[in-house]
């Protein structure tokens, strides 16, 4: 007989807790879509630019904070939804608060892309 009144951890249920979201946040938010699209691009393309790995690890890491934007902010208009489904200025405010996280995401991440082009073209040293 067991001590142990847990279930056993299971790594890969687990894992794909994280992973439907991702599919249903792609499937169901046109900006997710938008945000996947301009990630597997922009990475495609980092490949070819004539930047050190370092500069290409920076960019390729700072793509994430779009995609975390996304979905803290389609997570937020989910739960708000749900907690009322009428109209109401709190969940407006919410709304807008979650919006307001992928705008900072954005940008941080062009801050970011622009700083270090202008390093890796040498206009800055």
């Amino acid at each position: 007989m067991s001590t142990n009144p847990r279930p056993k951890y299971n790594f890969w249920k687990h894992a794909s807790y994280p992973i439907a979201g991702f599919i249903n946040m792609v499937k169901h938010e046109r900006a997710a879509q938008v945000h996947v699209t301009a990630f597997i691009l922009l990475s495609i393309v980092l490949i070819f630019l004539p930047f050190s790995i370092l500069s290409k690890i920076i960019l390729f890491a700072s793509m994430f904070l779009m995609i975390i934007g996304e979905a803290i902010n389609t997570a937020i208009e989910r739960v708000v939804d749900l907690a009322s489904p009428d109209i109401h200025p709190l969940a407006k405010q919410s709304k807008d608060i979650a919006a307001l996280v992928v705008l900072l995401f954005f940008m941080l991440t062009g801050i970011i892309w622009v700083t270090v082009i202008v390093y890796e073209m040498g206009w800055i040293n």
